[in-house]
Order: structure tokens, then sequence, then C-alpha cells
């Protein structure tokens, strides 16, 4: 029996924080593995992240000595699959990430297990954090990233070679939803946008007209209902806001997040995971980004050439026209995502 630790981009140092779109990803790969590999154990890794000082350590002794922290041993072996699913932490922004997943691959690779990370964003990096990222990467058995752009740049300067494949979370069932009356847009912004991307989604939202209905969609939600919520709330003050609704549709609440953004008729994001919600659902997407870091993820997704979707740089100047000739332009035809087989996966070569 195959037996899967799966390490997913969730939020492990805040158990009260639910983060849409990783848990989408984590579940979503779950759910493929269930379906595709009937004689398998799935097990999470739910454990604190350390600081990056302390995964810097493991990794030093692991690279010198051979030998493997206790505290590594006890998370990974007992499995002989280390999974890292998709996400954009490797990268300088969150380093106690990067460290402590090349701290886990290192353990797992001295271990003898087979490592996969899929649909990852890589970098950006420092010159230090992108020495520690080579260390692990090159221990993957297969590694696929979900862009052709910076990321695959990345790994051919590094000499590692690679798959391009979708998000994780493209493919989670949801139950689709269409209201009948009006047209729908939904708003699904960050806790952390900058005071000009909300003016910029505020402008793009006087644009499409007036005769709209408006839904504020979170993806990084507490027990307290804060975070997205209340940050939508203040600066976009009038839009009803209906919490009960993620309360009684029986669905998870990723699945339940990504039904209502089935039901818009556009969507405007800073959220990766609802640009990847809408365009995998035929909704069009307004997705906008502001600095290095999300523009690799945005620009990411548009380079895999998803139907329905403008990606603007809030730096830029807007464009009526462009906005405008988007809103009214026509459907176009969801093409198929491209996610490989687990069975491939798991029958790769060194990659």
């Amino acid at each position: 029996m195959n037996k899967v630790l799966l390490i997913g981009d969730i939020e492990l140092n805040h158990s009260d924080l639910y983060h849409v779109g990783d848990e989408a990803a984590l579940n979503e790969v779950v759910r493929r593995l269930q379906n595709e590999i009937p004689d398998i154990s799935i097990s999470k890794y739910s454990g604190p992240v350390p600081a990056k000082e302390q995964s810097l350590v493991w990794i030093k002794q692991i690279t010198n000595t051979k030998r493997v922290p206790a505290e590594l041993a006890q998370i990974v072996s007992k499995s002989n699959i280390l999974w890292l699913v998709g996400g954009g932490n490797l990268n300088s922004l969150f380093p106690e990430y990067l460290y402590h997943r090349v701290a886990l691959i290192l353990a797992a690779k001295s271990l003898g297990k087979f490592i996969v990370a899929t649909s990852q964003t890589i970098g950006p990096f420092n010159e230090g954090d992108r020495e520690i990222f080579y260390l692990g990467a090159k221990e993957v058995n297969y590694l696929s990233i979900r862009d052709q752009l910076d990321s695959a740049d990345e790994l051919k300067d590094l000499g590692l070679r690679y798959a391009v494949s979708h998000d994780d979370a493209t493919l989670l069932p949801c139950k689709k939803r269409k209201f009948c009356d009006k047209l729908h847009v939904g708003i699904s912004s960050r806790d952390w946008d900058s005071s000009l991307t909300v003016k910029k989604t505020r402008t793009i939202m006087a644009w499409l007209g007036l005769n709209l209905q408006l839904h504020l969609i979170p993806h990084i939600i507490d027990s307290q209902n804060s975070f997205d919520v209340d940050f939508m709330k203040r600066h976009f003050p009038g839009i009803a806001y209906d919490y009960s609704y993620f309360k009684l549709t029986g669905e998870r609440f990723d699945q339940e997040v990504k039904s209502l953004t089935s039901s818009m008729d556009i969507l405007i994001t800073t959220r990766y995971h609802g640009a990847i919600f809408a365009t995998s659902e035929n909704i069009k997407c307004i997705a906008l980004f502001e600095g290095e870091y999300y523009r690799r993820k945005m620009q990411g997704l548009e380079s895999l050439k998803v139907p329905n979707l403008l990606v603007i740089d809030v730096e830029k100047r807007l464009s009526r026209k462009k906005i405008s000739d988007f809103f009214n332009s026509q459907l176009k035809e969801l093409a198929p995502p491209v996610l490989p087989k687990i069975e491939k996966i798991l029958s790769s070569g060194k990659v």
C-alpha cells in the first residue's frame, strides 16, 4: 500500500484561519489520489512551521552528516511518498515555509522516500534562498509548476527539469448556481491590498455600470469572520454580504466559495484562487496584481492561456475600452485543464 504524506500551503501556524485556495488544492489532491489509486493511505502534516533558522540547522545537519533530525524523521518516516501540494510558498517572501519544505525534502530523500511537488509557483528568491531551494528541488522525483514564465525560467537557470500543469485546485467540484436577475459581479480582495489596488478595483466596478448586483466573496476567514471580509466591508461599503450562505449549503467552505463564484457573470479579484475558481467554471475574470510575487502568479496563470481572463497591473494606467470590451465580449470555450494522472506522477523517474 502506498502511504502518502501531504504538505499543503495551509496556515499551519494559525489554526483558526481558513485559506480557501490552499485548502481547495489540498482537498482536491486527496480526492484525486483516492479516486485514481484505491489502495492508498493519506495523511496530512498539521504541525507548526518552525523559524527559518531552525530549519536551516536541520538542512545543514542532513547535508553535512547525512543524519536526519528526529523532529523531521517523526514527520516523514511513516509514509513512502512525500507530496508538496501546489502553492506559492517556495520563495523568499515566506522563508520559514521554504526552509521547512527543503528540510522535509532532504529528510525524506535520506530515508528513501519518493518526493512529489505539484503546481508550484517558484520564486522570487534572494540569492541565499535560491541556493537553499536548489538543495531541495534537485531531490524531487516529480516537480510540476503552474506557469510557463518565471517558474520555468528559475528552474531552467538551475538546470532542473519540470512539468507544467494547472493549479491543483482547478478541478475542485462544486454545485453550479445561476442567478436570473441583473448582472452579478463578485469581488474577491486580499486583506492587505494597497490603496492603489482598491482604487483601481472601484474604478473598474464603476465602469461596468449601475445595473449590477455586487457580491463580496472572501478567500481567507477566521472564527471572527474577519480578514478578507472586514477589509472588503470597509473598502467596498454598501455591498451586501450574507455569511449565512456559507453555513447552509452543506458543502465544504472551499466548495461553497467556488459555487458562489460560479454563479457570477464576472469576478474582479486580487486573489489567485479567485481567478482559478472563476476561469475553471467559465466565468469572466478580471485579475489585478501589484508587485513581483503576484505578477508571477497572475501572469503565470495567463501564460497557460486560460480563457475569459484579463490580467491587469495596477501600477499601469487602466484602459476603460479594454475593460468594456472584455466585459461585453462573448465567452470563449472552456479548454480542458492540463493535470497529470496520479499514476503517471508516481511512476515517473527522477525529474
